[in-house]
């Protein structure tokens, strides 16, 4: 039996006195970042761990939510055992994000925008627990895009997969834009695929570009320039480096 207790903002008669005596605590910012709700919005999940003053209770917070009138308010608290603040707070997020997935359909973080004591890899293997049914790593999800036409990588697992395929670096994470300001200039888009590594236009079913092999180009730079900008990289983001770079082994239509 779960030692956590979730606090139902909306339901006022939950919030917990216990948890209140933690809200002008010093808090540890755990991470930062959004998930999908539709095609056309996403939730900005951000998270941070307290411990009420007489240190019995560890109390996981969110911030305010403006457009909803909501102030910063506890979600979740748990007895303090004596977890360190790490395990603390992986055990809280992942109570968290199990309730709210069966009872608000939840979906997993599309991209994380900012860590803090929460690693990438540890923010990750949360995603992996809760959404297990979306933890296949050889399938790309695509759907029919217009501009350009052609197929649009969609979901979280194709992202990473699709970064691991292009770059041999895992996406997933707040470097993402960094590697893609340091490879791009590298390598030259695949034409027949305009970059996505997906060969074909709707309606006829999707395929791994044969020309690029799926990987949306190709490199251009010298391979010594290559080797040291991977290992420039690693020397950042050691973590993020991906030993056996993948090909896209499947397609399928979300």
């Amino acid at each position: 039996m779960s030692r956590v207790t979730y606090l139902d903002y909306y339901q006022r008669e939950e919030i917990s006195p216990i948890a209140e005596t933690s809200r002008g605590k010093r808090k540890l910012f755990l991470f930062r970042g959004y998930t999908p709700l539709s095609p056309a919005s996403s939730w900005e999940e951000e998270l941070s761990l307290a411990r009420t003053p007489d240190r019995s209770h560890w109390v996981l917070w969110r911030p305010a939510l403006t457009e909803l009138e909501i102030p910063r308010h506890a979600i979740a608290l748990m007895p303090n055992r004596g977890e360190r603040p790490r395990q603390a707070a992986i055990t809280l997020v992942r109570e968290v994000w199990k309730t709210e997935k069966a009872t608000t359909d939840l979906s997993p973080l599309l991209e994380i925008l900012r860590t803090g004591l929460l690693r990438t890899f540890e923010i990750e293997r949360l995603n992996d627990e809760v959404w297990p049914e979306e933890a296949d790593d050889t399938t790309l999800l695509v759907r029919p895009n217009d501009d350009p036409p052609g197929w649009e990588i969609v979901g979280r697992k194709s992202r990473r997969l699709k970064g691991r395929v292009t770059y041999g670096i895992e996406m997933h994470g707040p470097h993402a834009d960094f590697v893609r300001s340091l490879f791009d200039p590298l390598r030259t888009p695949c034409d027949p695929c305009h970059g996505s590594g997906i060969y074909g236009l709707p309606p006829d079913e999707p395929a791994p570009c044969p020309i690029c092999q799926g990987r949306g180009g190709r490199w251009t730079a010298p391979d010594a320039e290559l080797v040291a900008a991977r290992r420039a990289f690693a020397r950042i983001y050691p973590e993020a480096v991906d030993p056996d770079p993948l090909t896209i082994t499947s397609v399928e239509v979300c």
